[in-house]
């Protein structure tokens, strides 16, 4: 036999292989052989640990767990110091859990896993990071010398830790000496404490001492020296609020007074304390401050001068007494000195010392002109004092303080005086020719009765002293015509004046005026009584004297009467009212404006007390009605006469509105509807409707009552389907498309569109797709319905290349940049792979080499741990990889 292949085939991968042999006669064989038990794979190891969170903790607890398609023989782990090698490993069961304690730093755990043919894969955990040890703390203090200032005391660790009193602070703020104690404790849970002290808090102020070159008040310039206490400078140095030049030596020359103000300030404290000395420098003359006088009035006594002297620096000394007594007029001169030398004269004169008495002369006047003490008058003489020029000034010590004293009758009066000075006198004023007694009179009258004639008064007169002469009348007598006055006005040779009023008021010339009254000026059936009346008192000269009269049937009659003056007058009075026929009435309604209520009618006599009664309704005065209509009334009066009254009502309305309403639209809308109401009435609309219109923002269905001005109500209806807020909805059967190189695409496909009620026409569709071209697109969809609702959808189309490995994440290829999932389901599939697929995962953003010692193996169907940033690694056995990353926002 010759082989047509090779004779022997060694198998590195399972896979199978055909022999082909043939005899000398060319006949061919061939034979297959498989092998499919070759394991070239090492086991996948996994490790599970809440520990695994870059935090230090005292403890950790680590599951170890391997997995192989032929199963796993045996486990091992080795705890290890980061940067360490593994020394021996430990056996372990495959899934225990490895409780590890008691240790400080990094470590990872490392496993070894063999599995039943032999395959061993190494694998080392993430770091675990272990702290049993207590955080070294240091304070530091800022300022950290002697100072005024509050002192903060900060306080580290060599790691992180955190102070658990203190507000969780780890600053504390010293606002004067102490200790306080820190608490703390790092992220493992170790604790621990640390006192923090502070000595150096110093407030007081500082000092400094002066030296003055004299202590007592000077005329010549004065040193001052400042000596500030250690530690401490002057600044600020100022005389008289004005800075002057500092000198080094604090040393400083004044030739004038004034303040000197310095600032002692603690260098090391920053405490500054302002203080001062007075510079006891006088260059200036004392000054009189004040002139006293015992009096600076007119007097008759001595007067008595102080001065007062002041100096603003050093007191004043009076060389020649401060006080000096004048017994006449005239001048003295004081002469002052302050107490450092200066000094001045100050004269003062007096000249109002008056001792003479002073000479009054008096005057005589009438109505402010000068009198003649031997003429007579009827008026008041005003006697004036006045005196001579020089002296003191005078005043009236009576007569209220007047110059100038009023004589109204005969008589004398002394007014008294005194001048400023205190010199006192008198002088007496005498008047002897006033006459004020004014002359008499009276009237007697030619008649003393009533009269209708003239009467003559006569005016008689007398006078003590003079004869009496009448000014506003020819003689003594008056005539009156009519009832009046005259007065009579006449005066004697003094002037005074008298006056005598005639009075007639019993003269009448006028007829008496007459009127008369009815016992009943209404209709009446009965008699008329007719009553007489005059403005005056008269006699009735026919009638039998009487002021009535009967009348039993309408007529007419005329008086006759005469007043007390002798005047007739005559009156015809008519009665015309007597008559038989009936009561005249009136209707009274319980309302006459539009109503919806019942109306009541009343009938009642016109003149509101006669008699009347009913012969129908029931005798009552009262008719209902219910609805328009008349009804008639019939009555009897007193006398027993029959009448009629129509009562009519026509404002009653109890029917209801007549309504309807109107619509802004009658196709669908985006916009508000308007109903508009109109009525065959005024009506009140409810308070939802304004200016007959309400307005609907949505679809809705509502009743309403609508009164009219009376009452009634009518509910109206109004209802819209109109409103269309809602816009068309695009269903995608996959938002996400994914397209092989080469293929075709319809945009349509997959895609429809609906509305609640109805579309604008075609929905719109924008965009491309090159599927010759590998790529991401995107198709703009857009629909609009009748209403203007408007819905715009994308949908998202990716191209790829079948012949290259690649990545789906619940569908979409992995070509984009980010895939955002709104479920933390996750599904991975992949294109052209080359045999197992294995998938990786980290939390947030990472990159290829992130994974050769981190991540965690998920499944290829299954679920994200939470929502987040997520970075997935997915490799096939022929190392084909792709870097996914993922953000779940469920």
């Amino acid at each position: 036999m010759n082989f047509i292949t090779e004779s022997e085939k060694t198998f590195d991968l399972n896979g199978s292989f055909e022999f082909a042999v043939s005899d000398e006669a060319g006949n061919v064989a061939n034979v297959t052989a498989t092998v499919n038990y070759i394991d070239k794979i090492n086991p996948v190891i996994v490790f599970e640990s809440t520990q695994f969170d870059s935090k230090k903790h005292k403890n950790a607890t680590v599951k170890v767990s391997a997995d192989d398609a032929n199963g796993i023989a045996e486990v091992q782990y080795a705890v290890v110091k980061t940067g360490d090698e593994a020394g021996s490993y430990i056996a372990c069961q495959n899934g225990e859990e490895i409780n590890i304690k008691d240790l400080d730093g990094t470590y990872e755990v490392w496993v070894k896993a063999t599995d039943s043919v032999g395959n061993t894969e190494y694998r080392k955990s993430q770091s675990l990071l272990f702290d049993n040890t207590v955080p070294e703390p240091s304070v530091s203090y800022e300022p950290s010398s002697r100072t005024a200032r509050d002192v903060l005391a900060t306080i580290s660790f060599n790691e992180e830790a955190e102070v658990t009193n203190n507000n969780l602070s780890n600053k504390y703020l010293f606002n004067a000496n102490g200790s306080f104690s820190f608490e703390f404790r790092d992220e493992a849970g170790n604790t621990g404490s640390c006192m923090a002290s502070v000595d150096w808090i110093d407030r007081s102020q500082p000092t400094a001492k002066v030296q003055l070159s004299a202590e007592d008040w000077t005329n010549e310039d004065l040193t001052v020296i400042l000596l500030p206490q250690p530690n401490s400078i002057i600044r600020n140095v100022r005389f008289n609020d004005a800075p002057i030049e500092e000198d080094e030596f604090n040393t400083y020359v004044f030739g004038e007074y004034g303040i000197l103000t310095y600032e002692i300030y603690d260098i090391q404290t920053e405490i500054a304390f302002e203080d001062a000395v007075t510079i006891k420098v006088d260059n200036a003359l004392p000054m009189v401050t004040s002139t006293q006088y015992s009096t600076e009035s007119w007097t008759n006594n001595s007067v008595t001068v102080t001065v007062t002297a002041n100096d603003n620096l050093s007191g004043v000394v009076y060389k020649n007494a401060s006080t000096h007594v004048f017994d006449e007029n005239g001048t003295f001169t004081f002469v002052i000195a302050d107490g450092a030398g200066n000094e001045i004269t100050n004269t003062v004169t007096v000249d109002w010392i008056d001792k003479s008495v002073p000479i009054p002369t008096v005057s005589y006047f009438v109505e402010s002109n000068p009198y003649d003490l031997s003429s007579p008058t009827n008026k008041n003489v005003t006697a004036v004092v006045t005196f001579d020029e020089g002296g003191s000034p005078v005043s009236i010590t009576n007569n209220e303080g007047s110059a100038e004293y009023v004589f109204d009758i005969n008589g004398s009066f002394e007014i008294m005086f005194k001048d400023e000075a205190g010199n006192v006198g008198s002088v007496t004023a005498n008047v002897s020719k006033i006459d004020k007694v004014a002359p008499t009179g009276y009237i007697t009258y030619s008649e003393a009765g009533w009269t209708n004639n003239d009467i003559i008064a006569t005016l008689h007169t007398a006078d003590d002293v003079n004869d009496v002469i009448i000014t506003n009348n020819s003689g003594n007598d008056c005539t009156f015509t009519e009832n009046g006055e005259f007065t009579f006005e006449f005066k004697d040779i003094a002037g005074n004046t008298s006056s005598v009023t005639a009075v007639t008021s019993r003269i009448d010339k006028k007829k008496p005026v007459l009127s008369y009254t009815l016992s009943n000026e209404d209709v009446t059936a009965f008699s008329v009584y007719v009553f007489l009346t005059a403005d005056e008192e008269v006699t009735i000269t026919n009638n039998s004297g009487k002021t009535s009269r009967q009348f039993n049937s309408n007529g007419e009659f005329t008086f006759t009467a005469k007043d007390r003056a002798g005047n007739t007058s005559e009156l015809t009075v008519v009665v015309s009212n007597i008559s038989k026929e009936t009561t005249p009435v009136k209707l009274t309604y319980s309302e006459t404006n539009p109503t919806n209520d019942d109306v009541f009618v009343t009938i009642e006599p016109q003149d509101g007390k006669s008699y009347i009664y009913l012969l129908n309704n029931g005798g009552q005065k009262i008719r209902k009605f219910s609805e328009n209509g008349e009804f008639t009334f019939k009555y009897k009066n007193a006398a027993g006469i029959e009448g009629e009254a129509v009562a009519s009502v026509t404002n009653i309305d109890k029917v209801p509105p007549l309504l309807s309403v109107e619509y802004s639209h009658n196709i669908m809308t985006s916009d508000n509807v308007t109903a508009t109401f109109k009525s065959d009435e005024a009506v009140v609309y409810p308070y939802l409707i304004v200016d007959n219109k309400y307005i609907f923002t949505e679809n809705n269905k509502i009743q309403f009552p609508v009164k009219d001005l009376v009452g009634n109500i009518s509910n109206i209806v109004v209802e819209t389907k109109l409103i269309d807020n809602t816009a068309p909805e695009i269903k995608m059967q996959n938002q996400y498309c994914i397209l092989e190189l080469g293929s075709t695409f319809d945009p349509l496909e997959g895609t429809e569109v609906s509305d609640n009620n109805e579309l604008d026409g075609e929905m719109v569709v924008s965009g491309a797709v090159d599927t010759n071209q590998v790529g991401d697109y995107t198709i703009t969809y857009i629909a609009k319905d009748k209403a203007g609702n408007t819905t715009e959808a994308y949908k998202y189309v990716t191209v790829y290349d079948p012949n290259t490995f690649n990545v789906f994440i619940n569908g979409r290829l992995s070509t984009v940049s980010q895939i955002n999932s709104a479920s933390r389901n996750i599904k991975i599939q992949t294109i052209n792979a080359g045999g197992n697929v294995l998938a990786k995962i980290l939390t947030g953003k990472k990159s290829v080499g992130d994974f050769k010692t981190k991540g965690n193996i998920i499944p290829l169907d299954g679920e994200f741990p939470s929502t987040g940033y997520y970075t997935i690694y997915i490799r096939d056995d022929e190392r084909n990889s792709r870097i996914v990353y993922v953000f779940i926002e469920e």
